[in-house]
């Protein structure tokens, strides 16, 4: 047994590493755990911009951000009782999912809904004392090769065991990506893939110089072609998207900057001024021209003749 000096240290030691489901400020910054979020990226923008988005976009992104992934790190229950083995009576299972957290390394590579997991660690000895440690699992990453054909290029990716075996699955690499819904690929790399599969299919300019292939990689992935317009904003973030509607909004609607428009004004008042000088030049010309005539003092050719 502690005396009191010892336990009131030993109090004191287990403060700093207990791990309840949160992380006190001192591990927080040992573990760099901050720069961890609930998923790869967000959609959210401000009302100021809405217009610039069509309907379709903000649809795909309001479904990403209401939509659970599909569980990875664990077995959701089969039903909503269960039978308590030592009351031996029906109970509500909650099933509550495992915490994990997505970094922002999950846009550079496919990891097929893998993230980190953040948990406590029970070290037991002989002595029967129990000391609770966090910990964090991490998936295990490594590095591929894959060959798309509807791009017709090779691709080195990072990727996960997981994400290997889901390839195999979907049987192929393009399948998995355009069959995997974007919030259980919860990658911007593998949405820029699918942004520019689904851009070479409905324009298809992929093999230029071989027709017979072009015809048959459309005929085999032709269920996944959608509008070109879709297929243009598919992926994007939301700056990028800002940055798209802006620019096809000057585009549809031109501004012209101010000193075009006040150097147009002044040169059409310039020409109104012009033309009545004209004018007036003019009025004045057959006005002394006719005083001219009736001056019986002047020697014009026609008196003397």
């Amino acid at each position: 047994m502690l005396d009191s000096g010892n336990q009131d240290i030993h109090r004191r030691k287990m403060s700093r590493v207990k791990f309840n489901g949160t992380v006190v400020p001192a591990i927080r910054n040992a573990l760099k755990l901050n720069r961890y979020r609930k998923a790869a990226y967000e959609y959210r923008w401000d009302q100021s911009v809405d217009h610039l988005f069509p309907e379709h976009y903000k649809q795909r992104c309001e479904e990403f951000m209401r939509r659970l992934p599909k569980p990875v790190h664990y077995k959701p229950a089969e039903s909503k009782w269960k039978i308590n083995p030592e009351t031996d009576r029906w109970e509500v299972n909650n099933d509550e999912p495992v915490y994990v957290v997505y970094p922002e390394q999950c846009n550079d590579g496919l990891w097929g809904g893998e993230g980190v997991v953040q948990g406590e660690y029970i070290a037991r000895w002989k002595r029967k004392r129990s000391l609770e440690f966090p910990k964090i699992w991490r998936p295990n990453l490594i590095r591929r090769i894959f060959y798309s054909e509807i791009l017709n290029k090779w691709y080195h990716v990072v990727v996960t065991p997981r994400t290997l075996d889901l390839i195999d699955e979907s049987n192929g690499f393009d399948n998995y990506i355009l069959k995997t819904h974007e919030r259980d690929l919860n990658s911007k790399l593998g949405m820029n893939f699918k942004r520019a599969m689904l851009l070479a299919l409905v324009r298809q300019d992929m093999y230029p110089d071989d027709p017979e292939k072009k015809q048959k990689i459309c005929d085999k992935y032709k269920e996944f072609i959608i509008p070109e317009e879709e297929a243009e904003w598919l992926g994007l973030s939301i700056k990028e998207a800002i940055k798209k509607g802006k620019k096809l909004q000057e585009e549809n609607n031109p501004q012209i900057p101010l000193k075009y428009s006040l150097t147009k004004v002044l040169a059409l008042r310039l020409q109104e001024i012009s033309e009545n000088k004209d004018q007036d030049s003019a009025v004045d010309e057959g006005l002394t021209n006719k005083f001219k005539k009736l001056n019986p003092f002047s020697k014009s050719d026609d008196k003397r003749s």
